[in-house]
């Protein structure tokens, strides 16, 4: 697991904000980040929104997004015997500093290639890891069974959730719907991935 960087500016000497500006820079960690997908279209809303948290939360300050590897489902990715190569895929996300999981709603739940991908997760798999949710989910107003289902799958392999979900449902567009969400819940994010206690 790949350790969470600081970045820090240089000080500036009796400039109260620039100060802020460096206290917050000094807090903010440098991290990989990586995003499953689980739609099964390329180029989803659900990739769009795993983007935009992304964005959102680098444009805050709250993280800095060092580099970032996506996870999408959709995309062929197979063995000779034809099943999905999940094993490297587990890898690459076992070397997340912060994993995104994004996922449409189809039938009430969440999508059968992110099952696919993780069902196979033994507990334990993702300690350390600190991950937040991105469900699309119309009839969801705000709440998702989907999202609980996977705020449980997560937490029992391992994974640190320091903040609630992101349900989208209805207009607007996902930049938007992050933002507003980074806005709330970035603080948060900050302090998991620094180390700090989550709720």
């Amino acid at each position: 697991m790949a350790t969470a960087r600081l970045t820090v500016k240089s000080a500036h000497q009796g400039d109260p904000d620039a100060a802020r500006q460096q206290s917050h820079s000094a807090a903010t960690p440098a991290v990989h980040v990586v995003s499953v997908i689980g739609s099964m279209q390329p180029q989803s809303t659900s990739r769009a929104l795993a983007c935009a948290i992304v964005d959102a939360l680098t444009a805050g300050r709250w993280v800095h997004a060092h580099t970032h590897d996506i996870i999408d489902l959709s995309q062929p990715c197979a063995t000779s015997a034809g099943q999905p190569a999940f094993f490297e895929l587990h890898r690459r996300a076992r070397t997340a500093d912060l994993l995104v999981v994004a996922t449409p709603t189809y039938h009430g739940t969440y999508s059968g290639l992110l099952k696919a991908f993780l069902d196979p997760l033994h507990p334990g798999a993702l300690v350390q890891t600190t991950a937040v949710i991105a469900v699309i989910d119309p009839a969801g107003r705000g709440h998702s069974a989907t999202a609980t289902l996977l705020v449980k799958i997560l937490t029992s392999v391992g994974a640190r959730l320091p903040t609630r979900p992101l349900v989208v449902n209805g207009p607007g567009g996902p930049r938007a719907r992050a933002s507003r969400w980074a806005a709330t819940h970035g603080t948060a994010i900050c302090a998991a991935l620094s180390g700090g206690t989550t709720p």
